[in-house]
């Protein structure tokens, strides 16, 4: 069982605000093997994302062309310039989803 604590992000207007964090920081490694044993977990997936954006190009395309579709969609997740190379590892991830990928039109990339 993985333990959160409610980390202050800033304050605005008197209105703090709190995100969920890792009681015990892990590197970026780790975090995603714990994501690959528990994919649905939005906080750990927040915190992957953080840890994904700060990482480098070079990780992103690594990770985006990873065979576990949990990992792959993980790179799509994080906030990067377009690259063309993840957007077509997109559509093979979503073709391989079948009836989860969505309108055809995704999977035709119109």
């Amino acid at each position: 069982m993985r333990h959160y604590t409610l980390t202050h992000q800033h304050s605005h207007l008197g209105v703090a605000f709190f995100s969920p964090t890792l009681a015990t920081p892990v590197d970026l490694t780790t975090i995603l093997e714990m994501l690959q044993a528990t994919p649905t977990d939005a906080f750990l997936r927040a915190e992957a994302r953080r840890l994904l954006a700060q990482a480098g190009e070079e990780r992103v395309r690594a990770l985006a062309g990873h065979a576990d579709p949990t990992l792959a969609a993980l790179a799509l997740e994080t906030p990067r310039p377009p690259l063309a190379h993840v957007r077509s590892r997109a559509m093979e991830v979503l073709s391989g989803l079948g009836a989860l990928a969505g309108p055809e039109r995704w999977r035709r990339g119109g």
